[in-house]
């Protein structure tokens, strides 16, 4: 997480996650980087907000949006996300779209909303807190759920990288002694948002895994030598985020399988992002690798986001131009033969160079086109 991100979730309330103030948030990342007035910044969100469809904010949530928007915008100013100018402003649309973002994925989770309260808390000079203090700025959540986290997760983990905050009683203490760094790397590393590629703790390797192949949990144990019930808490968790869905059509006696959630994505992308960044990547690798120079539409037909990602993670180990057959065909074979076992060859047909899955409701496609891999790698 960059420093400016950290230093603004540290310093806005933990309800600017609700409704009213992402508004606001994305309303002024729309604005454009023109200095505007003051008070025309207040009106253009208004007009905004009022042409959106009747049937989108109750007028009591416009009452609710209209009433803080001065607020906002002040505590940005502090924050330097909106510039002074006289009576002009000039709005950092990017960044204010980038901590928008970060909001959305902190909020997804009861953890990261419970961590950044606590970081909320420690960053203004509270190092002793409540429940109460949390819920302040959870209404939604219960008491037993904020201690069951804190107790059960979040303390232990603390404990475990030695980082003193403990119960005392009722109350919270995150001790003010220790380096201020260590506290904050722990908790901005709880609520940062996952990056592709760049694996840091046990859930973002088992988020990399179901990115690009189904896997149930003992598959995720042994691939990852971790044990069971390491994978099955993180499973859990993932899925209480909906950031993991069950994979359709693959079963495997009592084990189920899981895919990343293309609908609430880990990675924070929308799925137009995830489809373009990998028939970015495949192009530039064939003709890197082969010379090919292939329009991006050759790609397209592969609907699915998971078939992409997997096919970009395999082609990186494309053998260059001048290995031999041998090798290429070593790398088709291992191309599709993760996926093919895991739903049984029995249960395969191939058909107009495309594979098909039997299921109770006919033939599904697997969206695995051969045809561009054959001449690449044959």
């Amino acid at each position: 997480m960059e420093e400016w991100i950290a230093r603004a979730i540290g310093t806005l309330e933990p309800y600017y996650s609700s409704e009213e103030y992402r508004y606001i948030l994305h309303s002024l990342s729309m604005l454009g980087e023109d200095r505007l007035e003051r008070s025309r910044i207040n009106e253009e969100i208004q007009s905004r907000l009022l042409q959106e469809p009747g049937h989108k904010y109750q007028q009591k949530q416009i009452d609710s949006i209209i009433k803080v928007i001065p607020d906002v915008i002040e505590k940005l100013e502090s924050l330097r996300l909106i510039e002074r100018y006289g009576d002009s402003r000039s709005i950092q649309t990017k960044k204010i779209d980038d901590l928008r973002k970060q909001i959305d994925f902190i909020k997804k989770s009861m953890e990261r909303m419970i961590v950044w309260t606590c970081y909320y808390l420690y960053h203004q000079g509270k190092y002793v807190f409540s429940v109460q203090d949390i819920l302040e700025y959870n209404p939604k959540l219960g008491k037993d759920q904020i201690e069951k986290v804190l107790d059960k997760d979040i303390i232990p983990e603390c404990q475990s990288k030695e980082l003193k905050f403990n119960r005392e009683g009722n109350n919270y203490v995150i001790d003010k002694g220790q380096k201020n760094n260590l506290i904050k790397k722990y908790m901005i590393g709880i609520m940062e948002t996952h990056s592709r590629g760049h694996s840091q703790d046990l859930e973002e390797d088992i988020l990399e895994m179901l990115d690009k192949s189904p896997y149930s949990n003992s598959d995720l144990a042994k691939v990852l030598d971790v044990d069971q019930s390491q994978i099955s808490r993180k499973i859990t968790r993932l899925r209480e985020e909906e950031s993991i869905i069950p994979a359709k059509f693959f079963t495997s006696g009592w084990h189920r399988y899981w895919l990343t959630n293309c609908d609430n994505c880990p990675w924070n992308l929308t799925k137009e992002e995830c489809k373009n960044d990998s028939i970015k990547y495949l192009t530039e690798i064939c003709k890197e690798k082969y010379g090919l120079d292939l329009d991006p539409s050759y790609f397209e037909q592969i609907e699915d986001n998971h078939t992409l990602v997997h096919l970009v993670d395999m082609f990186k180990e494309i053998p260059n131009q001048g290995s031999i057959e041998k090798e290429k065909r070593v790398f088709l074979n291992r191309l599709f033969d993760d996926i093919i076992n895991k739903i049984g060859r029995e249960n395969i047909e191939v058909d107009d160079h495309r594979y098909w899955i039997k299921t109770n409701k006919g033939k599904q496609p697997l969206d695995l086109p051969l045809p561009y891999l054959l001449e690449l790698c044959l």
